[in-house]
């Protein structure tokens, strides 16, 4: 069987020999070039357009937002403009409103005078037709009407005088009013906009349609490379597609050859493991003989030394026990001397106690003066009840009363001497039986290493036995123990090749994940790019409103600008 040489990685190849060189044979990982400038290529080209793409985005954004400032400034200005024109107008309105009333009011007062006095009045002409701009010749006239007409009235002429006295004041009014109109036309040339103002609106609109034309290149550049890096990106997929099929294929036979060269190694190393088996039981075996003699050289010795330690120590063993066995006993009589010392002392208080009751009431009735006689009458009796009636015999009960208390003063202190021997020999009783029994361990112990000393002696006679079997036979029992060496050979082999698929499975999911996120940087353009659309048919509309001042009404219902949203492509970050 020939050697076969497998890629495992895209970048690396792995050579597997036959079963035949199996004891030579060694992995070999050799670098793949051609791949790896594919490699780098693929990432600078990728790496370039993103830092355009990036760039560009950063621009637009820049600019969008230099023109929301502009579109913000021209605002307020018109705002204010608007502001200042409503002001204007309402002032104006209202002192329009006030002149017509006035008007209105002496149109009303002349009206009713001038009904009386119709024939009489000639026709104004056709130069003059209102009564509120009265002119020269008008004026001229008058006079001579009254002098023409002397047939009037004296009622008449202070009715004239009124209606004079009326005209003077509505030609009053009248240049009033022209005042406020010139007033008024003249805070209208000075809250017009400046020039300053309409040359930056124009610069405004000159610039915004230059980035208008601007974004639409942009905007199809854009659209161009994302179609170019579709393309790139479809034919890197294929591409990518091809080498995984062929590198799985590649590992499957990969696999197979390395399963068949384990079992072979797995065969040669369970030989080879079963003749090195065998060695080293042999020496093994011959240490353990060694290190046997050496023990029970060692057992001997101390047997013969500790021959006659021990004989000493039982006799001590038993002389102490009997003594043990001669204080229990004396411990036990004084126990029970002890406790019927008590009763008695217990009884003996209590008569005690009794006697020296009666003897205070006897001296209680001795001391008084009173009746002397009852006293002798009662001591007679009390005599006479216990003693039978005589001095002497009381004195002598008292004296042998205290002769007693004396005695049992002399024997609680025998007690209390007793007690105290008592502790001592309990005490000393617990030393020695704690010395008792760490003989007793040391004893067990010495009994302990005899029987290893035996149990190694027995293992020595039955390794002897198994060592007389044959090494053919030894084959047959080892595999056991070599079963782990080799499963540990088998599962490294493994773990380097499952290693190397999960690499190969890492990269998939890298190349899959940047197809994806270009993907998606495709549609984004897409959606940018019917954004833009929509958003320039806007912007003509606004362009065509801005010559027009709209009302308050109407600046609320249709605004002149609307803002653009910055496109949602973010840059794609190499993992």
């Amino acid at each position: 069987m020939k050697t076969a040489k497998r890629k495992v990685l895209t970048g690396t190849s792995v050579t597997v020999p036959s079963s035949s060189e199996a004891d030579s044979s060694s992995w070999s990982v050799v670098d793949n070039k051609d791949g790896g400038d594919k490699h780098s290529r693929s990432d600078t080209s990728t790496q370039a357009v993103l830092s355009v793409i990036s760039h560009l985005e950063h621009s637009l954004d820049e600019e969008r937002k230099q023109k929301c400032q502009l579109e913000a400034e021209m605002t307020l200005l018109r705002e204010q403009q608007a502001k200042r024109e409503m002001e204007l107008r309402s002032s104006y309105d209202a002192e329009l409103l006030r002149l017509q009333s006035a008007i209105t009011r002496f149109q009303n007062s002349r009206s009713s005078t001038d009904q009386p006095l119709r024939p009489v009045t000639p026709s104004r002409s056709s130069s003059n037709p209102s009564p509120r701009l009265p002119t020269a010749g008008s004026a001229t006239r008058q006079p001579r009407y009254v002098s023409h007409t002397g047939k009037e009235n004296d009622e008449v002429i202070p009715l004239k005088l009124e209606i004079e006295r009326q005209d003077e004041l509505i030609a009053g009014f009248q240049r009033e009013n022209e005042r406020l109109y010139a007033e008024l036309k003249q805070y209208k040339k000075e809250y017009q906009p400046s020039r300053e103002i309409l040359e930056t609106a124009e610069r405004l609109t000159s610039e915004n349609a230059t980035l208008r034309i601007e974004i639409g290149r942009l905007e199809q550049e854009s659209r161009q490379r994302a179609k170019r890096i579709e393309g790139l990106l479809q034919m890197d997929h294929h591409r990518d597609q091809k080498e995984r099929n062929s590198a799985r294929l590649e590992l499957h036979n990969a696999e197979r050859e390395v399963r068949y060269f384990l079992h072979v190694h797995q065969l040669h190393l369970r030989i080879f493991s079963a003749t090195v088996s065998a060695l080293d039981n042999s020496k093994q075996l011959h240490k353990l003989r060694s290190k046997h003699k050496q023990l029970v050289e060692t057992l001997e010795s101390e047997r013969c030394d500790n021959r006659v330690e021990r004989e000493k120590m039982q006799e001590i063993h038993h002389d102490t026990v009997e003594g043990l066995r001669h204080k229990l006993q004396w411990y036990l009589e004084n126990q029970s001397m002890v406790n019927r010392d008590q009763a008695k002392l217990q009884n003996q208080a209590k008569e005690i106690s009794k006697l020296k009751e009666q003897l205070g009431q006897v001296q209680s009735q001795s001391e008084t003066k009173d009746r002397p006689t009852c006293a002798f009458e009662e001591s007679g009796q009390i005599s006479g009840e216990y003693y039978h009636g005589s001095d002497p015999i009381i004195l002598q009960h008292r004296i042998k009363s205290l002769e007693v208390e004396l005695e049992q003063a002399q024997e609680h202190e025998k007690r209390a001497i007793r007690t105290i021997q008592q502790q001592y020999e309990t005490v000393k009783h617990q030393y020695e039986e704690r010395i008792k029994a760490l003989s007793e361990n040391q004893s067990e112990e010495r009994i302990r290493a005899v029987k290893q000393s035996v149990e190694i002696q027995t293992t020595d006679n039955d390794s002897s036995q198994n060592l007389s079997s044959p090494v053919s036979h030894l084959r047959w029992q080892t595999p056991k123990i070599f079963n782990l060496e080799e499963s540990h050979t088998v599962h490294f082999l493994l773990s380097k090749l499952r290693n190397q698929i999960g690499n190969l499975k890492h990269e998939l999911a890298d190349r899959q994940r940047t197809i994806d996120e270009f993907q998606r940087l495709s549609s984004l353009n897409s959606v940018t790019s019917r954004e833009t659309q929509s958003t320039q048919g806007i912007m003509r509309y606004t362009e065509s409103n801005q010559t027009t001042f709209p009302s308050r009404g109407s600046v609320r219902a249709n605004p002149s600008f609307h803002r653009i949203r910055p496109r949602q492509i973010n840059a794609v970050t190499r993992r």
